[in-house]
């Protein structure tokens, strides 16, 4: 009765993602596959002090260019990867890489999916930030998204952030699949 999966799992999500930012500060987000992009369906950028830019419900981002992206993409099942980047690619929206830069997109999806985050430097509008994203998936099921922490890159050193703030990340991320995992009445 006009209330989505996707409403569902972003009001699941919204309070595990407020409990990070109280504990460690930083913005922390929800994003999840729309079509061919990633689109952030929570957001704790109103409530982190440390929200350098900030990101509205909706906004929606590149599968190939975001940590968020690259995060679902890698989880994703191999027909379901294959299908969405053939669908990327016929969209024009994004280069879509071949030959080697495929080889080299594809180690990197590996190295995420063993690793269980990935991770991103990039340039924002007011300084360097490096985004930490790690699955959001139910059991058995699909991935459904991912939680992103966003930080400022001069804070601290990525092997650190990476200690500090992936375990929480993981229990939240557990947390909203165990939610999820229950269909909506």
């Amino acid at each position: 009765d006009g209330f989505s999966d996707d409403q569902y799992l972003a009001a699941v999500a919204r309070p595990e993602l407020l409990s990070i930012t109280r504990s460690l500060r930083w913005p922390v987000s929800f994003g999840m596959l729309a079509g061919t992009d990633i689109v952030v369906r929570a957001s704790t950028d109103d409530a982190s002090p440390l929200a350098a830019d900030r990101f509205s419900i909706g906004y929606r981002m590149s599968v190939l260019t975001t940590a968020t992206g690259l995060c679902v993409l890698a989880h994703l099942d191999r027909p379901s990867r294959d299908a969405l980047l053939a669908a990327i690619a016929g969209a024009g929206g994004a280069a879509m890489p071949t030959g080697r830069e495929r080889t080299t997109l594809e180690t990197r999806l590996r190295e995420i999916r063993n690793r269980g985050f990935s991770t991103l430097d990039r340039r924002r509008q007011s300084t360097d930030a490096t985004s930490i994203a790690v699955p959001v998936s139910v059991p058995g099921g699909p991935v459904r998204g991912a939680i992103t922490l966003r930080f400022a890159k001069a804070a601290l050193a990525l092997p650190v952030a990476i200690s500090r703030y992936v375990p929480a990340m993981r229990e939240a991320a557990h947390r909203i699949a165990a939610r999820a995992g229950d269909p909506m009445p």
